[in-house]
């Protein structure tokens, strides 16, 4: 095991000191505009932001949201290394194109050429590389015919913009800082919240998880007569997991404190339960088909994750425990957003936590985090 991540973080070291080479050779020290970014004309966007995680590529989407505001004509094209990049981004009317990147380049050199084919055919208006640190985002903002090229410019981005914008202070939370990124190179002064992650479902696909979640309720209890539904997300990478006797614990004492409930669990990619089939599973590796589920429920309970961060961008009360992680730069805000510093909680607190607040705050939750 130690030989693979070793192997693996060589090879990833090799291909950000081969795509640093590359800009340093091709790149030209930054001639930035000190006129703001016109507000009109701007009808061809593209948006480079090659993460292939589920967490940061959700977090896009309140820079589409952005985009449709500012200029609600322009059609925007993305390229991402995200597999499920068409099933996330495809919905938005103001989508036209999601170019997806192979997760690794010398392999796929063939599919990564025709990106690039695709990519450079079109002459942009504005192309917008919206990460402070991603060497990639910066060489295809660099390959990309564009009147107009915005991104961040600071020791770790090299030049090659016309409207840059400094990496140091601004915004910290991932889905907020390529917004900041539009809004300081628009010169824009007016307070205007952020916009919450959104991954656009549609009526039928509600109406499908709908019944989806009625269907496992029925199977297990032989009954859909429940006022209220909470899911469970048990997963996660590292740290971040926690212990399955926790998990017991916090849940016995939710149930206690919400005996109205229904809980079901959602399982991870291998589709085994992580609570030994304590509640009825679903096991959904359509990212939609997951969300749609989600967007049903009354609550959706997990650690810092992909799903959680999906169940946020369906529009659910969302409760992410943190473990570790930055809790500014990952934690859902805004409406239906809560997060939870599990450093100074117990499992009983936890759970406590999150029955105290849904049930004063279910109507209408604001973002805070919970750090008592």
């Amino acid at each position: 095991m130690g030989k693979r991540y070793s192997a693996a973080t060589g090879i990833h070291g090799f291909r950000r000191r081969l795509v640093r080479r590359l800009i340093n050779l091709w790149s030209t020290p930054a001639v930035l505009s000190e006129r703001p970014l016109p507000s009109f004309g701007i009808t061809r966007i593209l948006v480079c932001r090659t993460s292939h995680s589920l967490g940061n590529s959700l977090l896009l989407t309140p820079l589409l949201a952005e985009l449709e505001r500012v200029y609600p004509g322009a059609e925007v094209d993305i390229v991402t290394q995200s597999p499920a990049g068409t099933d996330m981004y495809g919905s938005w009317p103001t989508v036209r194109n999601v170019m997806r990147l192979p997760s690794r380049f010398p392999p796929h050199l063939p599919w990564v050429l025709r990106i690039l084919r695709d990519m450079r055919s079109t002459h942009y208006d504005l192309a917008i590389d919206p990460d402070p640190q991603s060497k990639t985002g910066r060489l295809l903002l660099r390959l990309a015919h564009a009147r107009f090229k915005l991104g961040y410019v600071g020791s770790e981005k090299s030049g090659d913009v016309t409207h840059g914008v400094g990496t140091e202070g601004g915004v910290r939370h991932v889905a907020q800082v390529p917004v900041h990124l539009l809004r300081a190179a628009m010169h824009c002064t007016q307070p205007v919240p952020f916009p919450r992650p959104n991954i656009r479902l549609t009526d039928i696909e509600l109406a499908n998880g709908r019944n989806k979640v009625a269907n496992v309720l029925r199977q297990r209890w032989g009954t859909t007569d429940v006022r209220h539904v909470i899911g469970i997300f048990a997963n996660a990478t590292g740290a971040k997991r926690l212990p399955r006797d926790w998990w017991f614990a916090m849940l016995d004492r939710l149930e206690l404190l919400l005996p109205e409930h229904a809980f079901i669990e959602f399982t991870p990619a291998e589709g085994a339960s992580m609570l030994d089939d304590r509640y009825p599973t679903m096991f959904c590796s359509n990212l939609r088909r997951m969300a749609s589920c989600n967007a049903t429920l009354d609550g959706f309970v997990s650690v810092d994750s992909g799903p959680m961060h999906l169940a946020w961008t369906s529009g659910t009360p969302t409760f992410g425990i943190f473990t570790g992680t930055d809790i500014q730069e990952w934690g859902p805000y805004g409406e239906n957003g809560y997060v939870i510093d599990n450093s100074m909680h117990t499992p009983l607190s936890v759970a406590e936590t999150i029955a105290r607040h849904y049930a004063a705050d279910r109507a209408a939750p604001t973002e805070q985090a919970i750090n008592a």
